[in-house]
C-alpha cells in the first residue's frame, strides 16, 4: 500500500456535503459543549458557599470539585465512544445535554455531602458522551481542508464554557443573594449557590431541543480504502497504533501541564502578584476568555492553510508549533513580576496553551478511518482525563512542598512543570512526525 493510500479517503468530500449545515451543526456542538463546561466547572466558584453551608472539609469539597466528576466521566468516556459509532449521534447528544441539566439541577436540591457527590457523578456520567459524538460527525460533515478549523471551534467550547461559569456564576451568586433579589417561585427556600444551580440547568433542555430540530446526523460514509488498509480497533492499533500512542502521550504531558496552571496561576498571582481575587476576576478572567478563544481558532486555521497548502502533516505541525510557544512562555510567565512584561507574557501563554488540544482533534481525525473514530476518540479522551487532570495539579503541589519547600517557589515549580511536561511533549511530537506523515498520507 502506498503511504498517500489510507489518507485519500480521509481528504474525500463527505457525500452530500452541505457547507452551511456542517458549520451550523459545528456551532451547535460548540455551544453543547459550552454548557457542559459551565455545568462542570460553575462549582469552583460556588465552593466557598458550599463549604459554608454543608459544613465540609476542605478535602471532601476537593472531592466534589475533582473526583465526583472526573471519575464518572473518565470511565464512561469509551463506552460513550462505543455508543457514537453505532447509534444516532445527534439523539444521543441531545439525551446527554438533558441528563446531564437534570443532573446539575440535582445539584441545586442537594442537601448534604452525600446528595452533592452523586448528583456530580451523575453530571461527569453523562457529559461523557458529547465529545465522542461530537467529533465523530464534525470529522464526517468537514473534508480535511475546513476539519481542523471546525475542531478547533468546537474546542473553543472549553474556554468559553470556563470563563462564562466564572461571569454567570458570579453574577448569579451576587444577585440572588444580594436583599433586593426577587424571590423566584419555588426556589425562596433554596441558599443563592443551590439556585444558581438550578438556574443553570435550564438552558440545558432548551439546547437539546436546538439540537434535536436543527442539527443534521452526517452520513457514515465508508471511506475509500486500499483492501490492505487496517479496518476495526484491533487492526488500526496494530498498524498505527504507535502514532496513535505518541500523539495521545504528548497531548497528555501538555495537558498536564495546562491542568496544573490552571490550579495553581489564581494561587501564584496571589502570592506572587499580589493580587485580590477581584482583581483576578477583573484582569485575568477576561485576559483567559478573549486570548483563549483567540488562540483556539488561530490553531485550526493555522492547520487548515497548510493543509490546503498540501501539507499531509497540518495538524501535527501545528499542534507541535503551539506546543513550543505554550511551553516558551510558560516557563517564562512565572518567573516575572507584575509589570507589562509578565501581563504579555500571560496574555501569551493563555494565547498558546488551549491551542493545541483543538488541532489534536484533527490529528485522530486524520489518522482513524470513521467507523472507528468514537471509540478512538474515547481512548484519546480517557488517557488525557486519567492522566493530565490528575498529574498536573500534583506535580506542582509535590514539587513545591518537597523540592523547594517553600511557599514563595511556587513560580519555580510552575516553570518547572513546563519545562517538564511541555518539553517532553515537544520531543514526542517531533520524533512522531515521521511516522504521522506515513499513517496520514502525507509522505510518498
Amino acid at each position: 500500500m502506498s503511504t498517500g493510500d489510507l489518507a485519500a479517503g480521509h481528504r474525500a468530500v463527505p457525500p452530500d456535503y452541505d457547507r452551511a449545515a456542517a458549520w451550523t451543526l459545528t456551532l451547535l456542538l460548540s455551544a453543547c459543549l459550552t454548557l457542559a463546561y459551565i455545568d462542570r466547572a460553575v462549582i469552583n466558584l460556588l465552593a466557598q458557599s458550599i463549604k459554608t453551608d454543608l459544613n465540609i472539609s476542605d478535602t471532601r469539597l476537593a472531592l466534589l470539585q475533582g473526583l465526583a466528576f472526573t471519575v464518572s466521566f473518565t470511565l464512561a468516556t469509551v463506552p460513550g465512544g462505543w455508543l457514537a459509532d453505532r447509534f444516532d449521534r445527534r439523539r444521543l447528544i441531545a439525551l446527554g445535554v438533558v441528563a446531564w441539566s437534570v443532573m446539575t439541577g440535582l445539584c441545586g436540591l442537594a442537601q448534604n455531602f452525600e446528595m452533592l457527590f452523586l448528583a456530580r457523578v451523575g453530571v461527569g456520567l453523562f457529559e461523557a458522551v458529547l465529545t465522542p459524538c461530537a467529533l465523530a460527525m464534525i470529522a464526517a460533515a468537514l473534508p480535511v481542508g475546513p476539519r481542523a478549523t471546525a475542531m478547533s471551534v468546537y474546542h473553543m467550547g472549553t474556554v468559553l464554557g470556563v470563563g462564562l461559569s466564572l461571569i454567570l456564576g458570579g453574577l448569579l451568586l451576587e444577585w440572588l443573594g444580594s436583599p433586593a433579589a426577587p424571590v423566584i417561585m419555588g426556589l425562596g427556600n433554596f441558599a443563592p449557590w443551590q439556585q444558581t444551580f438550578l438556574l443553570l440547568a435550564l438552558p440545558g433542555f432548551v439546547l437539546a431541543a436546538v439540537v434535536l430540530f436543527f442539527a443534521r446526523e452526517p452520513r457514515r460514509a465508508v471511506e475509500a480504502r486500499p483492501a490492505d488498509a487496517p479496518r476495526g480497533l484491533a487492526p488500526f492499533m496494530k498498524t498505527h497504533g504507535a502514532v496513535f500512542m505518541a500523539v495521545t502521550a504528548a497531548m497528555t504531558l501538555m495537558l498536564s501541564a495546562v491542568a496544573g496552571a490552571t490550579a495553581w496561576a489564581p494561587i501564584f498571582l496571589v502570592r506572587d502578584w499580589g493580587l485580590s481575587p477581584g482583581e483576578i476576576a477583573r484582569t485575568y478572567g477576561p485576559i483567559s476568555v478573549v486570548f483563549g478563544l483567540v488562540g483556539t481558532f488561530f490553531g485550526g486555521w493555522l492547520a487548515s492553510r497548510l493543509a490546503r497548502s498540501g501539507r499531509g502533516d497540518a495538524s501535527l505541525r501545528a499542534t507541535l508549533f503551539a506546543a513550543v510557544g505554550a511551553t516558551l512562555f510558560g516557563v517564562l510567565v512565572y518567573q516575572t513580576d507584575r509589570g507589562a512584561l509578565g501581563w504579555s507574557a500571560l496574555a501569551a501563554i493563555t494565547f498558546f496553551a488551549p491551542m493545541p488540544f483543538g488541532v489534536a482533534f484533527a490529528m485522530l481525525a486524520d489518522l482513524t478511518p470513521p467507523e472507528i473514530r468514537g471509540r478512538i476518540t474515547a481512548i484519546y479522551v480517557f488517557v488525557l482525563n486519567a492522566v493530565g487532570h490528575t498529574l498536573g495539579p500534583l506535580m506542582v503541589g509535590l514539587t513545591n512542598d518537597t523540592l523547594f519547600k517553600s511557599e514563595a517557589a511556587l513560580g519555580w515549580s510552575l516553570a518547572l512543570l513546563w519545562a517538564v511536561c511541555g518539553g517532553a511533549a515537544i520531543v514526542i511530537l517531533s520524533l512522531a512526525t515521521r511516522g504521522y506523515r506515513r499513517a496520514a498520507g502525507g509522505e510518498a
